[in-house]
């Protein structure tokens, strides 16, 4: 979960910026941008974990939720393909950024 708010912030800001021209979007909205593919990955992995399938499974779920960024940022804020494209490409750097930052300091 902290890897979503950590996600959800760096997401905020990114859209602010990607923005200008518009009104100021809110926190909720990210936060929902942010949490459904949360919700994919978790149940995907705890799946992935049950049935004892190859770790390597899980980055079909990861790809899954960098789509679903795309699409809803598409329809949401009515973005063309190269915003979204924008805001999809930092939710896959913050995601495994702050994965690998959290592990490196639980380890």
């Amino acid at each position: 979960m902290l890897v979503a708010l950590l996600t959800a912030v760096v997401l905020y800001f990114s859209i602010q910026l990607l923005q200008k021209d518009r009104d100021a979007t809110d926190f909720g909205t990210v936060f929902i941008i942010v949490f459904v593919p949360a919700l994919i990955l978790f149940i995907s992995n705890v799946t992935i974990g049950i049935t004892g399938l190859n770790p390597l499974f899980s980055f079909i779920p990861m790809v899954v939720s960098v789509a679903v960024v795309f699409f809803m940022s598409n329809n949401i804020f009515e973005w063309g393909n190269k915003k979204s494209a924008a805001l999809s490409a930092i939710y896959f750097v913050t995601l495994i950024g702050a994965q690998v930052g959290l592990t490196f300091l639980a380890a």
